[in-house]
């Protein structure tokens, strides 16, 4: 097998072997439903109510509307002050039509344990798992009027902008860190102040929605006051429907299913106050991680490092077609702690390795099809690339491996200066630009067998102005948003160096591209097939 100098030293080696071995984890963004003989009949016998039960869902919703405007009526109303007693009364109705609602939906009835704790002695309520579209109505329910944090843009949709302005929510400009700093430093007023008549300030910490198998990280903003919160637990017992609404949720399906149920129990334990020692006060994500524990304790689940990040990934994953559970089966947060890669690196690089259709059937990808999903041939030095993320030597590699080998072996080969050469190499003429002639017979003396066809692809998905030829610039654009191809061009770049030793120019034209183009494409590969 040929030797690609991959730039990878024997400890780094058994480094990325290492790495390969990040522990495979329960998914808690997938949704598995159990469609039994039992809920088909429950949805035969259900979907005459569904017309009904749909009309009174959306006249609660109404209500509950129309009672947050008549709240926020008038010059009067400040979000940014508790509110008078008059106007709190008026939220009254709200709350009945609140618990209608979820009379609708099928909860006939609420198992509440412990007692919700005063505002003066835990301002910040901590909810977890999220993993039903009826949280927030049922928090309401047990709760009462509460506050949260609420992205800018809700204020623009009718329902829950009128609601979040009832609701006193503090606004977030996700776009800036400014923003979210202001915010927090509302919340932190807020809480000083001491003022009974604010809202409970109410938090989903983990952010989106999970399938309660784990508990996911939770966000640290609401622990950085270092105050009391008071954690509550929330439970959805089943022996057939399962209510959880996560990424992979069948939204339209899951709706009409809910609207079909006899009843659907719910259990909501509210835990006693927890009061942060002095280092959870100095550190909001030891004070975050110890109340999810005592949460994971008490719900008999285990944690894990999955984030907000891996729902979108999970998601990705379901719109190329895979199952989520087979993929994303690891932790983001644990690759990003070993590389500096970011969640569109992440997804760019799951488009390219489900680019082959039975990849998607299996999960798995053999070396011809790793190839393939580079745009390049298969041969030795490929091969060998391959070989170093198959582990187990089975043949296969999956996805897991595939993003963790292409990122260690593209930050190894990604120096600016190994850029440049490597353009000086496909750059044989010293034109300052690649077209596909000289790009096929580069690759031609390298590789062997490479078509036109292959060579002139390649060209195109680095043209963005379709001029047929590939500037320096646009060369340096293109590896630095498709790094893992560095990979593929490892063995380029080290038959350059090798045939010609001698110090390179990487900062201006290549003065010895007569002697690099007799070196490397004047004797053609005899293997070489010209298609």
């Amino acid at each position: 097998m040929g030797d690609v100098n991959l730039g990878v030293s024997a400890e780094e080696r058994e480094q990325l072997q290492k790495q390969l071995d990040v522990e495979k984890n329960i998914n808690p963004f997938t949704y598995e439903p159990n469609f039994t003989p039992y809920e088909a009949l429950k949805l035969v016998l259900g979907i005459v109510t569904v017309p009904v039960k749909f009309s009174l869902f959306i006249f609660c919703l109404f209500n509950i509307w129309i009672w947050g405007k008549i709240m926020t009526m008038g010059s009067g109303f400040n979000a940014n002050e508790p509110l008078p007693l008059w106007r709190r009364m008026l939220f009254f109705p709200c709350f009945l039509f609140n618990r209608l609602l979820l009379l609708v939906m099928g909860v006939v009835w609420i198992e509440k344990t412990g007692k919700v704790a005063r505002t003066i002695d835990a301002p910040i309520v901590v909810c977890a798992p999220h993993s039903t579209v009826l949280d927030i109505f049922v928090s309401l329910a047990i709760v009462g009027r509460y506050s949260g944090f609420g992205k800018q843009e809700v204020t623009k949709t009718p329902f829950f902008g009128t609601f979040a302005k009832a609701a006193q929510t503090i606004l977030v400009n996700r776009e800036s860190k400014q923003g979210k700093e202001e915010s927090l430093n509302e919340l932190i007023r807020r809480i000083e102040e001491k003022d009974p008549r604010w809202p409970k300030f109410l938090v989903f910490p983990e952010g989106t929605c999970t399938n309660r198998k784990r508990l996911i990280q939770f966000k640290r903003g609401s622990f950085v006051p270092g105050v009391p919160v008071q954690l509550i637990t929330f439970q959805w017992p089943h022996v057939f429907f399962d209510p959880t609404w996560t990424s992979s949720t069948n939204r339209k399906w899951q709706i009409l299913r809910l609207m079909t149920q006899f009843i659907v129990r719910v259990k909501v334990h509210c835990h006693k106050v927890y009061v942060p020692n002095e280092n959870e006060k100095k550190d909001p994500f030891l004070f975050a991680s110890n109340v999810r524990q005592a949460a994971a304790d008490y719900l008999g689940v285990g944690v894990t490092e999955h984030s907000y990040e891996d729902t979108f990934l999970s998601q990705a994953a379901r719109k190329a077609k895979f199952n989520p559970n087979d993929i994303v089966d690891f932790e983001f947060a644990s690759l990003k702690d070993m590389f500096e890669i970011t969640l569109k690196d992440a997804k760019r690089l799951l488009k390219r390795f489900g680019a082959d259709y039975t990849v998607k059937k299996t999960g798995k990808m053999n070396a011809a099809q790793f190839a393939r999903a580079l745009g390049v041939p298969l041969t030795d030095p490929i091969e060998e690339i391959f070989d170093l993320m198959d582990k187990d030597h089975s043949g296969l590699i999956d996805f897991k491996s595939f993003l963790i080998g292409l990122t260690f072996i593209s930050q190894k080969a990604s120096s600016s200066d190994g850029v440049e050469i490597l353009f000086q190499a496909l750059d044989p003429d010293g034109t300052g630009k690649i077209d596909a002639k000289s790009l096929h017979q580069v690759m031609t003396s390298v590789f062997g067998k490479v078509s036109k066809e292959q060579a002139k692809a390649l060209i195109k998905s680095a043209d963005p102005d379709n001029s047929g030829f590939v500037t320096k610039e646009s060369f340096l654009k293109f590896i630095e948003k498709n790094p893992e191809l560095l990979v593929a061009g490892l063995k380029i770049r080290s038959a350059y160096v090798e045939r010609w030793p001698a110090p390179l120019s990487v900062h201006g034209p290549n003065t010895r591209s007569s002697k690099v183009e007799e070196t490397m494409v004047g004797t053609p590969n005899p293997t070489c097939e010209e298609v």
